[in-house]
């Protein structure tokens, strides 16, 4: 709900300036107000978007008055705690206000870190705690906030994104940072593992390194303390949260106790002080959302959907749900394309590294619909797929060759249509775990290593490493969580929505519904090569049967075809500047064989092709947009 930057560390002269400096590049994550304070180590500012309290009671950093002598731990958060009210009940003294950034402030002063398991909400924040002289830096157990941080001198440097964290020099110029003068230079160069992963991989967000060399995130359900004796030496970390298969007790399956989740994980969510919007894609995951919103609040509910003029629609299916569920009003949001170099350029500048999905364009441009409508939080159906096996083939094809591998003949042969659906890559789940890792090796050298630096393509790891290589299901679930998918789209998702002063709530992603998923037995996950079965059983109490049971829904990736073949002078440019920036070795060949595709001339290029070609030219738009280059 807001955005926040730091400097631990001694204090110099022009402190304020920089990181003045630094908080206006974040600014737009809280446009109802920004707060200081600071002391002879810690300087923060705080920019506040007020979902809750949004009297001067809930402004931030926010202390507590007096801790025995002294004054009290101070913190600077930014997201929700959405079971706050229920926490406030376990103080030892009332919250004077009536959010939930005092409450978590008061738990941490009397817990400390043992306070994080109870929470229910998404969070990134830094806590100075007086007593010790330390910094506690914790993120949610998702990611769903960001945190990033980097090392400056003698100085830790925090903030919510990653361009407040750039070029600190040019901010205030050559300065004093505690005993020696800044070199007026900074390494803010293309962090090349980081690339390679992106570009071979599609991969963002999934470890604690960035695009950015030497600028890193704290990882998702860990928390970092740093103390004054050492203002950058990590004094202790923890990882406090690790959803994993063999963690988990296995239960029944119960539709019942499903949708009673879902209800108190949207109703939770519904707590504001503000307006909610709804996004409502005509899939599953949005329609169960909006059918619990609309039980809570009797139907009085403005949600939005998309629809691409030139690709898969689903906006009939939205309004027959939307219709069904009696909301007030739907909203159908048509992005287009004319604008493509401006609009990518400027996303760029909003997400601050690339992004593989071009359906992030369309994603902006619905934030933007649903905050000119006034609202302040947009409720949707985000991790749907990761908490309960969605649409993603994987999953069923997982669930065919386990059921194979087990010899459970009877399960197998009500899967045998993923089996048949996904031919080869079906049968490549059966295989044993080294095949299969050198054999995503080969054919990832096969697709990429004609187009790209030899030595990207090197750096590049297997994208199905340890769990990744074990056909079972629950493993799947978890690396789609970790890495494949639902990283990169939290990012999009938080970027786009707080650009417009929205917070981005994500019901699925109650830490509940992800444990209760995982433990749940995989012939009620998926069936017959269709996933989220028993949500599909649980929902049939809401929706009609017509909705339910539809065919599957349908993935709604951009247009990028049609967009880079309409923009021809806007693909070969990034060309040119990944030639220059990125190191891209065989321009000449990319170029002739996207001129040719783009004529209808053989060899065509193949959907992975065009896919590449897509990452390439927003990387190389993105390396110029922030001026960086490879080593």
């Amino acid at each position: 709900m807001c955005g926040f930057v730091g400097i631990w560390g001694p204090k110099f002269a022009e402190r304020a300036e920089l990181l003045s400096n630094m908080a206006k590049l974040i600014s737009h994550r809280g446009p109802d107000g920004c707060g200081r304070w600071e002391n002879d180590n810690l300087f923060l500012i705080h920019y506040r978007l007020a979902l809750l309290d949004t009297s001067a009671a809930g402004d931030q950093p926010m202390q507590l008055p007096f801790v025995e002598n002294g004054k009290g731990p101070v913190i600077a958060f930014n997201g929700t705690i959405y079971n706050y009210l229920e926490l406030s009940e376990t103080l030892s003294a009332l919250p004077v206000s009536t959010g939930d950034t005092e409450v978590l402030l008061r738990l941490l002063a009397e817990k400390g870190v043992a306070a994080l398991p109870s929470l229910n909400g998404t969070w990134a924040f830094a806590y100075f705690d007086p007593r010790e002289q330390s910094l506690l830096l914790c993120r949610d157990r998702f990611g769903i906030k960001p945190l990033y941080w980097r090392l400056w001198g003698r100085h830790l440097v925090f903030a919510s994104e990653i361009p407040a964290l750039l070029d600190l020099d040019t901010l205030t110029g050559q300065i004093d940072i505690g005993g020696s003068r800044s070199s007026g230079h900074q390494d803010d160069s293309i962090n090349s593992k980081a690339l390679s992963s992106f570009l071979v991989d599609r991969q963002l967000d999934y470890s604690t390194e960035t695009l950015f060399h030497n600028i890193y995130q704290l990882r998702p359900g860990s928390w970092v303390k740093f103390r004054a004796d050492d203002f950058t030496r990590v004094y202790q970390q923890r990882q406090y949260w690790d959803l994993a298969p063999a963690r988990v007790t296995p239960h029944r399956g119960d539709a019942d106790e499903l949708l009673e989740l879902i209800d108190d994980a949207v109703n939770i969510r519904l707590r504001a002080d503000v307006s909610i919007g709804y996004l409502l894609s005509g899939g599953l995951d949005s329609s169960a959302v909006v059918s619990a919103a609309s039980l809570a609040l009797d139907g009085k509910l403005h949600a939005y959907t998309l629809r691409y003029p030139q690709n898969n629609d689903e906006s009939e299916q939205a309004h027959k749900i939307a219709e069904h569920c009696r909301l007030q009003r739907l909203e159908t949001v048509e992005p287009g394309s004319q604008d493509l170099e401006p609009d990518l350029r400027n996303l760029l500048r909003v997400q601050g590294e690339p992004f593989a999905d071009g359906s992030m364009l369309a994603h902006y441009k619905l934030m933007a619909a649903v905050a000119a409508s006034g609202h302040r939080v947009v409720l949707g159906g985000q991790g749907g797929d990761e908490a309960l096996a969605g649409y993603i083939p994987t999953f069923s094809r997982a669930r065919a060759a386990d059921c194979l591998l087990q010899g459970s003949l009877v399960e197998a042969r009500s899967n045998v249509i993923s089996l048949v659906k996904g031919g080869l890559n079906a049968l490549w789940h059966t295989l044993p775990a080294r095949w299969r890792s050198e054999m995503y090796q080969w054919r990832v050298r096969n697709r990429v290593g004609h187009w790209l630096n030899g030595s990207l393509v090197a750096l590049s790891e297997p994208r199905y490493q340890k769990e990744h290589f074990s056909c079972r299901l629950k493993d799947y679930m978890c690396s789609a969580r970790n890495r494949w998918t639902l990283p990169g789209f939290l990012h999009y998702e938080d970027r786009n929505a707080m650009h417009h002063g929205l917070e981005a709530r994500a019901p699925f992603m109650d830490y509940r519904l992800m444990l209760w998923g995982l433990s749940c037995p995989d012939h009620l996950l998926v069936k017959n090569g269709v996933g989220k079965q028993i949500l599909r059983c649980a929902l049939l109490k809401r929706l009609p049967e017509s909705i339910v049971r539809a065919p599957l829904k349908q993935s709604m990736p951009a247009p990028v075809q049609h967009w880079m073949r309409h923009n021809l002078d806007l693909v070969m440019s990034s060309l040119e500047i990944a030639e220059h920036r990125l190191g891209l070795e065989n321009r000449k060949t990319v170029e002739t064989r996207f001129l040719s595709a783009c004529k209808g001339r053989q060899p065509a290029l193949a959907a992975y092709q065009w896919d590449l070609l897509w990452r390439i030219m927003i990387a190389a738009l993105w390396a110029d947009e922030f001026k960086v280059s490879l080593r």
